[in-house]
């Protein structure tokens, strides 16, 4: 059975093929050669694919591409026209020409595992890619453990290119979730607003979230993480600074998970790394020299070429296709996602947003 992952990120678009289990395709393109070409995605899905897990942004139920509404992409996207960073509505468009089985996955907020009450007025709960990682690292864990699913707890910590997102896995379900637009500071993004800070901002643009990071911090778009932990061991305050506010986000967001998947303190955490800086050596070291009563590792990949998401993307595909990672899907309950981001939102404005929705399809 052949199946295939797309992942959308802020930097590059990750293609995973598994057949049996087995990589038999794996590329990467940079996300502004997708938006100018996105037939470099589509070119891929051929007829022998199963089944193709799509670009899902903000997440939906399961549902084939073909019968997506203009509400469905306004929903996966936040954005009311094509014009879009990521490209997702032109790969999808593409994809759908294509004749294949593909179809959305959920983020976590559609996702029944996690409590209502934690969904009050939250949005960005973990994109559906952070569901596909997730979904990749509960995968490798029982793969590396033994472990059943059902019996496996941890935390994700996606450490991307842009954004940071974290999110809670309890006896093998999904059941909290900090996205990148309200964790705390990215690489390249300014995560959560203190609403105060919102107010006087005014009208916010959709590309502030992508501003505001370590790299503006520093005023230096081109630093790497590496160059980063380097420059502040070596004393350099500016990157001290910079490094101290990651690492204390870093810290804080996993902090904040902690008693949704671990209740007593006598618990010793298991965080997983995925994402672009989920495998740096030195960022790693970092983490566990301050979260000393943590095991910590990073997710062990299937290929080096593609991220843990467009990998865990593949094996969702392989599920719901009925293939050997059923049981994955299972647990998670993929199929069973329902409602939009939209809901269970509470604050006075609510209004503007219903408004929003109903004048912009």
């Amino acid at each position: 059975m052949k199946t295939l992952g797309i992942d959308p990120g802020s930097f590059s678009y990750d293609i995973c093929g598994l057949e049996d289990g087995e990589v038999f395709l794996s590329k990467s393109f940079l996300t502004r050669e997708v938006v100018s070409d996105p037939e470099l995605i589509a070119s891929l899905v051929g007829e022998d694919l199963v089944c193709v897990v799509a670009p899902s942004g903000y997440g939906l139920p399961v549902k084939d591409i073909s019968t997506l509404t203009e509400k469905d992409l306004l929903l996966v996207t936040l954005k009311s026209t094509e014009k879009s960073t990521l490209g997702i509505r032109k790969v999808l468009s593409f994809l759908s020409r294509r004749g294949a089985r593909c179809f959305t996955v959920p983020g976590v907020k559609h996702l029944s595992t996690v409590p209502k009450w934690r969904k009050t007025n939250r949005i960005d709960m973990g994109t559906a890619d952070k569901v596909c990682a997730t979904a990749f690292a509960l995968f490798q864990h029982r793969e590396k453990t033994g472990q059943k699913y059902e019996e496996s707890s941890f935390i994700l910590a996606e450490l991307g290119y842009a954004f940071n997102a974290f999110i809670a896995v309890k006896n093998g379900g999904i059941v909290d979730g900090i996205g990148g637009s309200c964790a705390t500071i990215g690489f390249r993004s300014c995560g959560f607003l203190d609403a105060e800070l919102a107010y006087l901002l005014g009208d916010i643009e959709k590309n502030l979230v992508i501003s505001g990071g370590i790299t503006d911090l520093l005023k230096n778009l081109e630093i790497s993480i590496e160059d980063l932990i380097i420059k502040a061991e070596e004393g350099k305050k500016e990157y001290e600074t910079a490094l101290n506010a990651y690492l204390d986000g870093i810290i804080k967001d996993i902090y904040r998970l902690i008693p949704s998947v671990y209740p007593t303190t006598e618990e010793e955490p298991l965080i997983y790394l995925s994402g672009r800086y989920g495998q740096n050596k030195r960022l790693i070291k970092k983490l566990r020299e301050n979260l000393l009563k943590a095991k910590i590792f990073p997710v062990e990949k299937l290929d080096p070429e593609t991220k843990e998401a467009a990998q865990g993307a593949a094996i969702i595909a392989n599920g719901l296709a009925g293939g050997a990672n059923k049981p994955l899907i299972e647990v998670l309950k993929i199929k069973e996602a329902k409602g939009t981001i939209l809901d269970n939102i509470y604050v006075t404005p609510t209004q503007r947003l219903k408004e929003w929705l109903k004048n912009t399809y």
